[in-house]
């Protein structure tokens, strides 16, 4: 913002300032998974197709993508859908009992269909 004040001057300002702040919130509500789209459940299939539940409760399907990791500590998981773009979904060490964590961490490293474990 303070660059901003110094390059423009008047309705420039108040503009580039409004787009500034809008797209700040938008980060802040998207990082803290308060978006409608944010993932809230998420369901794996042992063919390689999965879906997650948004905040408002509906359904979307999707494929599970390579590139994902896999840690005791963090799990990020790549899902694409048709006609959208890759989403991800972050599984925190708090979002599940360590046991269930460990039952997704090796599903994910050693599923079928994958030919190299995830992570490495």
């Amino acid at each position: 913002m303070f660059a901003l004040a110094l390059g423009l001057d008047g309705l420039p300002f108040v503009l580039a300032s409004a787009g500034a702040g809008l797209s700040a919130y938008c980060t802040v509500v998207a990082a803290l998974l308060r978006s409608s789209d944010s993932a809230v459940e998420i369901e794996l299939r042992a063919e390689g197709r999965a879906a997650w539940r948004d905040r408002d409760g509906d359904w979307h399907e999707a494929t599970l993508e390579r590139g994902g990791f896999v840690s005791p500590w963090l799990i990020l998981i790549p899902l694409a859908a048709t006609g959208t773009r890759l989403k991800w979904i972050v599984v925190p060490p708090d979002a599940a009992t360590a046991d269930d964590r460990r039952r997704l961490r090796v599903w994910l490293r050693w599923r079928q269909d994958r030919s190299v474990p995830t992570g490495e």
